[in-house]
């Protein structure tokens, strides 16, 4: 939801334009990782970049007690991603340190059915995606205003998977370890991404969903981060979204400006301010 929902340079602009900071900002959002593998992303962010704050958006997914487990599995045997996380490996080593392997990875499964596809795919959005990290969506989505029917099978199975929310302790542990870096001397600042009011059914409604804020919010004031109100998701028209839940890149352009507002609000107001070094 972030790598294609966010853009550092429209934040960038206008917080400068508004607070006279110029903000050096990258967009760290991964496709499909959970808050797991965040949290163990963004110490090494820090280990590795010593950014002065980190933007971490959440949402309630990320929380829901029967959420698959394969991404963090697979993280966990991925050889580079445990070599940058102190695992050593041979294979690690060499997919970190040899430019030959890194320009053979992609073609490492050339013998699939599917691999023209996937790597013309690949190739695709890695060259739409902007320097500083955004990767553009240029869909956009269908419906999106309409309740999920529950009778429909693919749409039941996600009312089944969220049923009675609440959130699960050990999601809570690794959003407490990241908003844990401010004593690493990192200003963490957390926020939920704008989804569409119908994606909250799956949780039992927006009166469930109120509660996952409160929670939140209330964990990240605790732990000495700052917490920062999620927008009115209707700010954002339907033709700005892909689904429910990501936007698209004329959602994000809307959503990076408001956000960026909010933020430069905050600092002229004197709550709290962004260093001239911030990370996503």
């Amino acid at each position: 939801m972030v790598n294609t929902g966010v853009s550092p340079d429209v934040i960038a602009q206008e917080y400068e334009a508004k607070t006279g900071v110029k903000l050096r900002i990258f967009n760290f959002g991964v496709e499909g990782m959970d808050i797991q593998t965040n949290a163990e992303l963004a110490g090494l962010l820090v280990e590795q970049y010593h950014p002065k704050a980190i933007l971490f958006f959440t949402e309630m997914r990320e929380y829901g007690p029967q959420t698959d487990n394969t991404v963090y599995e697979g993280y966990k045997h991925a050889a580079w991603f445990q070599y940058k996380l102190g695992n050593p490996s041979l294979e690690g080593w060499f997919f970190d340190h040899s430019a030959a392997m890194q320009y053979f990875l992609p073609y490492r499964n050339w013998s699939r059915a599917d691999f023209p596809d996937k790597i013309l795919s690949d190739l695709y959005r890695y060259h739409q995606t902007l320097p500083m990290g955004y990767e553009p969506d240029m869909g956009i989505g269908k419906s999106i205003d309409l309740i999920p029917n529950p009778d429909d099978p693919a749409q039941q199975y996600l009312y089944d998977l969220y049923a009675d929310f609440k959130p699960d302790q050990n999601s809570l542990a690794a959003l407490e370890s990241i908003l844990m870096l401010h004593k690493e001397g990192v200003q963490v600042l957390v926020t939920e991404m704008p989804a569409y009011e119908s994606f909250y059914e799956y949780f039992g409604g927006e009166s469930v969903h109120q509660e996952f804020i409160k929670t939140i919010s209330a964990l990240t004031t605790e732990k000495d981060g700052f917490y920062i109100p999620p927008i009115d998701p209707g700010l954002i028209p339907l033709n700005g979204r892909v689904d429910n839940h990501h936007l698209n890149y004329k959602g994000t352009q809307i959503y990076s400006e408001l956000l960026s507002d909010e933020l430069s609000g905050l600092c002229l107001d004197g709550k709290t301010c962004l260093a001239n070094e911030a990370a996503q």
